[in-house]
């Protein structure tokens, strides 16, 4: 569900005419988006491998997973189940992501950061991943 609220500019009144009236050039009030809801998820892949995404229509972007058209590292190891699917709240895409890079980086401390992908780390080569946590500071998820 989409949040609005009305956002309304309360001016003093003047005494000017229109034409030079600031109140003339404020426009009418509009909606402004607040934030969308977003789910994370976690996918089972093959080879006891997993995936953490998020989307805010969440059972679309997972179908396109298990249909082959999700990421290169679903693409080498092809989901097996969903393993959780859960609302994140009404909040902005940035906050969404970052709540997907922490369980991301939870997951890789449970089952090693080699099995797991997710968020900024998304590349299936070993080293690029690796070059990435460090450079995030990720140092001891990688021991």
């Amino acid at each position: 569900m989409i949040r609005y609220s009305m956002v309304f500019v309360r001016l003093r009144k003047t005494h000017h005419n229109s034409s030079t009236d600031p109140a003339s050039a404020v426009p009418a009030p509009r909606q402004v988006k607040r934030g969308t809801e977003y789910f994370l998820f976690v996918l089972k892949l093959e080879s006891d491998c997993y995936y953490v995404g998020y989307s805010s229509k969440p059972d679309l972007r997972i179908r396109r997973y298990f249909a082959g058209k999700g990421s290169d590292w679903t693409d080498l190891h092809k989901p097996v189940e969903v393993l959780a699917k859960r609302s994140l709240g009404t909040l902005c895409e940035s906050e969404a992501a970052a709540k997907t890079a922490d369980a991301t980086i939870s997951m890789m401390r449970l089952f090693g950061w080699r099995n797991v992908r997710g968020a900024a780390w998304k590349s299936v080569d070993a080293e690029t991943t690796l070059k990435q946590l460090r450079a995030f500071g990720y140092y001891e998820v990688t021991r």
